[in-house]
C-alpha cells in the first residue's frame, strides 16, 4: 500500500482493519523490520500535512481495511476554510502523535531495561 522512499502527497485515516508498519532492513533487502501495527480510528503518514517528504516506512494491511484518503494540498485548504474543524481535527492528529511517541517511549525503556549496562571493568 504504501512503500519507504515513495513521494508522501497524503496522510490516511484507518476507518477499519488493521496494518503493518515496517522499515527496509538495509543488511538484508529481502526482510523487512517491524515497527508497529496501525488500527481503528488511527492516522498515518501525516507528517505529510506539513512538508513535503518521501515515505519512512511501508505500511501493508494484514486483513481487509477501509482507509480514507486526505490529499495534503485539499487539506490544508479545508483547514483555511473551515477553522473550527481544523482546531478538532489537529487536536485529534496531536493526541494520536503523543500517544504513539509514549508508546515508543515504554517499547525503547523496555529494550533497555533487557540490555545490561556495561560495568567499570568493562569500560577499562
Amino acid at each position: 500500500m504504501i512503500y519507504e522512499g515513495e513521494r508522501a502527497e497524503c496522510f490516511y485515516c484507518v476507518v477499519s482493519g488493521s496494518l503493518r508498519v515496517t522499515k527496509n532492513n538495509p543488511d538484508d533487502w529481502d526482510k523487512e523490520i517491524f515497527i508497529y501495527n496501525i488500527s481503528n480510528n488511527d492516522v498515518l503518514g501525516v507528517s505529510s500535512i506539513y512538508e513535503e517528504e518521501k515515505r519512512s516506512a511501508n505500511v501493508t494491511a494484514d486483513e481487509e481495511s477501509v482507509l480514507l484518503r486526505f490529499d495534503r494540498l485539499k487539506f490544508l485548504d479545508f483547514l483555511k476554510e473551515h477553522p473550527k474543524a481544523a482546531y478538532h481535527i489537529l487536536l485529534f492528529i496531536i493526541q494520536r502523535l503523543v500517544y504513539k511517541l509514549h508508546q515508543t517511549h515504554r517499547e525503547l525503556a523496555s529494550e533497555r531495561k533487557h540490555t545490561a549496562a556495561p560495568s567499570m571493568d568493562d569500560v577499562v
